[in-house]
């Protein structure tokens, strides 16, 4: 009976932080900046250095 208990608890607990892992993951992802966002912000970076560099030669 114990033994049903132990593994009845740590299974409950393994879940639930499974359960925290995915709700906090999903969060993330929906605050995180789209796809697209994070293209046109490395094309300015990279326009950006390419005229840094040519008006350094």
């Amino acid at each position: 009976m114990v033994n049903f208990f132990l593994v009845f608890f740590i299974g409950t607990l393994g879940v639930t932080l499974a359960v925290i892992g995915c709700f906090l993951a999903v969060v993330r992802n929906l605050r995180s900046p789209s796809e697209a966002e994070r293209i046109r912000h490395l094309e300015k970076e990279v326009e950006a250095l390419k005229e840094s560099e040519q008006s350094e030669m």
